[in-house]
């Protein structure tokens, strides 16, 4: 073992032994007789005795379980062959990605992560200590949410039936190649991703978008909105308002989306009234003589516009120009959705199943 991983083991074996009733100690580093495992390990948990073959690694992702279950029956067969007793496999590493927790938890195998979680039900034993991930892997996982990196999460997420290459994927999204990579590596390493082919050839294809959504839903709703600018426009349909504004915005070259209610209204009817109308945009002087056009004037209560700023028009790559108003894209409407209050929730639930689909 390297360094690492046997530092990993070692904390595996000190966790057990702050058990109750429970003693581990290390009896073999990487035998050869039983290839696939970096480390023996003979116990007792609750007074029982137990046999470990512990696998380490620095950080385990979900190819990385499927990897290690297609080798698992293996190591059991011989393990079986060369060992009596109670035998357990267990996946040990310092970060364990919540994908990967939920592939080894859905197939019983053990792990342990060295932010505290463990997890054995095996063998007469049920052992399930579940911590939040390590703050180094949550950061890879968050990263993908915010920025660039979004945008190529959308682009696959937009675009999830299709095989994209490096290429296609950062001209779709409006990202450098090395940002297209970074992102379809790191959702590749999530199983967010299936791959065909290897290097320039190599395409990507979004596998099981629902759960990719979920993940970005769930950061949305754990982090506060985006700062906005609140106005009232002297309209009294808001309907009139809903083209009004896009049409000054677009007659001062301003570039924009409109989102939130009646975005979702629009891909998917079901709200009876809507109150305030939500647009994106790059905020310049030229939005300033829009608004003063509309007579809009900055308010903190009975506001019906509200303005999310975003830092380039390049955050809006994917909006969709439907008749003379431009839109955002329906993923984006439904996030933006999470963040509001009153019935939007319920907006973004109806768009989600009628439009989006996953």
């Amino acid at each position: 073992m390297h360094s690492t991983e046997a530092e990993i083991v070692e904390k595996f074996v000190g966790t057990i032994n702050e058990m109750a009733n429970s003693h581990a100690h290390i009896t073999m580093e990487a035998p050869p007789t039983a290839a696939g495992y970096d480390a023996q390990i003979e116990g007792t948990i609750e007074g029982k005795p137990v046999t470990f073959f512990v696998e380490a690694k620095q950080n385990i992702y979900p190819r990385d379980v499927h990897q290690y279950l297609y080798q698992a029956a293996e190591v059991m067969r011989r393990a079986n062959i060369h060992f009596g007793g109670s035998v357990i496999l267990l996946l040990a590493a310092n970060n364990i990605s919540p994908g990967a927790r939920k592939i080894l938890r859905e197939q019983s195998c053990a792990y342990y992560d060295s932010g505290g979680s463990l997890f054995i039900r095996a063998n007469g034993f049920l052992i399930d200590r579940e911590r939040p991930p390590a703050p180094s892997a949550a950061r890879i996982i968050r990263s993908l949410f915010v920025g660039t990196r979004a945008r190529v999460l959308l682009t696959m997420l937009a675009q999830h039936s299709d095989w994209l290459n490096v290429k296609q994927v950062s001209e779709k999204a409006n990202v450098s190649t090395a940002t297209a990579s970074s992102v379809l590596q790191a959702m590749e390493q999530n199983d967010w991703v299936v791959s065909e082919g290897s290097g320039p050839h190599k395409h990507r294809r979004a596998r099981r978008p629902d759960e990719i959504l979920d993940a970005w839903a769930k950061y949305i709703e754990t982090h506060k909105p985006p700062k906005q600018r609140r106005y009232y426009i002297p309209f009294r349909q808001s309907a009139d308002l809903t083209y009004a504004v896009p049409n000054a915005l677009a007659k001062h070259g301003v570039e924009y989306e409109l989102t939130g209610e009646a975005a979702a209204q629009h891909y998917a009817p079901w709200l009876t009234n809507i109150n305030i109308l939500r647009i994106r945009l790059v905020y310049s002087d030229r939005t300033e003589a829009a608004l003063t056009e509309l007579n809009a004037r900055h308010t903190s209560e009975g506001s019906n516009l509200w303005v999310t700023e975003v830092a380039s028009a390049k955050e809006m790559t994917h909006r969709r120009q439907e008749g003379d108003v431009w839109y955002a894209h329906p993923i984006q409407v439904y996030l933006d959705l999470l963040k509001m209050e009153g019935r939007a929730r319920e907006a973004a639930k109806n768009l989600r199943e009628k439009m989006i689909g996953f």
